[in-house]
């Protein structure tokens, strides 16, 4: 065994293969349509945890989902699950770990495991760069998509400020 762990992933959907059966038993083409999203879990989803990796808010599933993710599933998007990600989205304290939850442990970059997969957003960049996935969505306040986006090397859009809804998205600012 090599103890390496790559924690990206925290939760999976109970409702991803239904939807993607759904999908394409309805014969529909959408612009999204039956792609696998994974989701940065401080983000609201239906069946997903959104715990911002704080054990004071794992273990009870969302019962809605939030603006985008509610968005995402309108385009045909099938949300798969939900990724590790800094604890509170690293604004506990100026010594925090980048890519550390309680609920997830420490996200590894695929690449070099024991290096840091930074910002944190680094379980969707981990994700993305293990191929587990080719889409994930992340949230940033001062580097949280942009800095695992580069550690992991994948590309990371960060959205002008204001461009999507923030409801249903735990906040660190405004």
């Amino acid at each position: 065994k090599s103890g390496y762990s790559l924690n990206s992933v925290i939760a999976t959907s109970p409702f991803a293969l239904d939807e993607a059966r759904n999908y394409d038993a309805a014969g529909r083409e959408l612009p999204l349509g039956g792609i696998p999203i994974l989701i940065k879990d401080n983000i609201e989803a239906r069946g997903l945890p959104a715990s911002a990796g704080s054990l004071a808010l794992f273990g009870r599933p969302m019962e809605r989902d939030s603006i985008l993710v509610s968005r995402l599933r309108e385009a045909g998007a099938i949300i798969v699950g939900a990724t590790n990600l800094s604890e509170w989205a690293n604004i506990r304290s100026t010594k925090s770990t980048s890519g550390w939850s309680a609920v997830g442990g420490l996200t590894a970059n695929p690449w070099i495991h024991r290096h840091n997969a930074g910002g944190s957003s680094s379980g969707s960049g981990a994700a993305v760069a293990a191929g587990l996935t080719q889409w994930a969505i992340g949230s940033e306040t001062d580097g949280s998509i942009i800095c695992p986006a580069s550690m992991n090397g994948t590309v990371g859009i960060k959205p002008s400020a204001g461009s999507i809804p923030a409801q249903g998205v735990l906040p660190i600012s405004r």
